[in-house]
């Protein structure tokens, strides 16, 4: 029995970049135990008495809550904060400090991808866009291993367009 090629592999490469630029992105360094996407709509049923359950034509989304995980082993100091929200890295001499501050700023906004491929060679490209990393900063620290932080990005929505979410999977078919 020959394998499918439709199969989707788990391994690829993790980017990031400005919010809605179609500009280059960058690669996120070396990740260990991959990432995941995750997209969970939140389901209201509009029941009327007499209704046994989810009836077709009232059911409606209220909220979509939608992340692509990673879990990264390679940060580089210079760009330690685009990884973060609030935060602020400052290069001095040598040492580069991190700090976190109260505010998010628009730069704090990424798009992020992972970029991998099926078992037949086809490209399969997932993008999150307006995501912030809504992880907390938990940096683990054991014995003989390295530090693996997960980063959820998560995606948000602009204003003008909450109805609009703001990821995409695409398939290559060729």
């Amino acid at each position: 029995m020959a394998v499918p090629s439709d199969i989707m592999l788990g391994y690829g490469v993790f980017y990031y970049g400005a919010a809605l630029t179609t500009s280059s992105l960058t690669a996120i360094g070396a990740v260990r135990g991959g990432g995941v996407f995750h997209r969970e709509p939140t389901y209201r049923k509009l029941a009327l008495d007499g209704d046994y359950g989810y009836v077709k034509g009232r059911v409606e989304i209220d909220e979509e809550i939608d992340t692509l995980t990673m879990r990264a082993v390679e940060f580089l100091p210079a760009s330690i904060n685009s990884f973060y929200p609030a935060m602020t890295s400052s290069a001095g001499g040598s040492v580069t400090t991190l700090t976190g501050n109260m505010d998010i700023a628009d730069g704090d906004y990424k798009k992020v991808q992972f970029i991998g491929k099926t078992k037949g060679g086809n490209a399969i490209t997932i993008t999150v866009d307006n995501a912030l990393n809504l992880g907390p900063l938990n940096w683990e620290f054991l014995d003989k291993n390295e530090v693996v932080d997960e980063l959820v990005f998560t995606a948000t929505s602009l204003e003008a367009s909450t109805t609009t979410p703001s990821w995409k999977v695409e398939f290559a078919t060729t």
